[in-house]
């Protein structure tokens, strides 16, 4: 690799850059990345949103071929200096946002500082085209927390836990950043389900399961029968007047995603 001096770009608000700079903190999260990584057989890493790559020169050692998606003009420049004798590396100008709704040949493992805003609108994209895909990444914490089995109900804590067994492995506190947020962070990793549900089992489903999920957290204080009322959906009489909990979602989402009748006028 050949040494680079200091970008001379300040991180963008706009692209939701928040560098882990800490060099105690980033051999950390990176130990704790390839070990999660070597449970899983994969083509290729993933790294979104790289910045100044410094994950990504120690993600390197997964001795895999190396995505790096980075939306920043700038940074990509900086990157392709940093990194110009590294084959194993490929930097990609590219919105991740875009690329994640892209069909792409063979399995990635995701290993990520994820963007600080738009982290979770990654992941929310993540498992229509790509539900066996491990991750470990950096969330804020607040945003981690929903995952929580138990926590309050949330469609993002639902979303994911249908396709994976998620856990907060560790925090990180705002000064191993730069800037650094007014928040914490949290390291999460993610292990595909082994089999997923006759529900998730097409994409199709998948983007219906979406669906109905967000219309069942419209209103989120609202019952089920309240919140599919606008649509007009012959729901058993058993739900109608419960609200969404751990316990019964996926048998909603189930029998909304598979009674002809309700997802007929559906489009996606």
């Amino acid at each position: 690799m050949q040494e680079s001096s200091p970008p001379n770009w300040q991180p963008k608000k706009k692209f939701s850059q928040n560098f882990l700079v800490n060099p105690q903190m980033q051999i950390k999260v990176v130990n704790s990345m390839l070990g999660f990584a070597t449970r899983f057989q994969f083509d290729y890493v993933l790294e979104i949103g790289p910045g100044r790559g410094d994950l990504t020169q120690y993600l390197l050692a997964a001795n895999k071929p190396l995505l790096a998606i980075e939306i920043d003009a700038e940074a990509v420049t900086y990157l392709q200096n940093k990194f110009q004798l590294v084959d194993q590396l490929t930097i990609l100008q590219q919105d991740a946002l875009t690329w994640l709704t892209e069909a792409h040949p063979g399995n990635f493992v995701l290993l990520s500082n994820l963007p600080f805003h738009l982290g979770s609108r990654m992941l929310v994209e993540l498992p229509i085209l790509y539900p066996q895909a491990p991750f470990a990444v950096i969330l804020q914490s607040d945003v981690a927390e929903k995952t929580r089995l138990g926590h309050s109900p949330t469609f993002f804590g639902f979303w994911l836990n249908l396709f994976w067994q998620l856990q907060i492995e560790f925090t990180i506190a705002p000064g191993n950043f730069y800037p650094a947020p007014k928040v914490y962070s949290s390291f999460v990793t993610a292990y595909p389900k082994a089999q997923l549900p006759d529900f998730l089992s097409t994409v199709d489903f998948r983007k219906k399961a979406r669906f109905w999920l967000k219309m069942l957290f419209s209103k989120p204080r609202k019952t089920v029968g309240n919140n599919l009322k606008p649509i007009d959906v012959e729901l058993p009489e058993m739900w109608q007047k419960q609200r969404l909990t751990w316990e019964n979602y996926q048998e909603i989402l189930r029998f909304l995603i598979l009674n002809q009748k309700a997802t007929s006028r559906l489009t996606t």
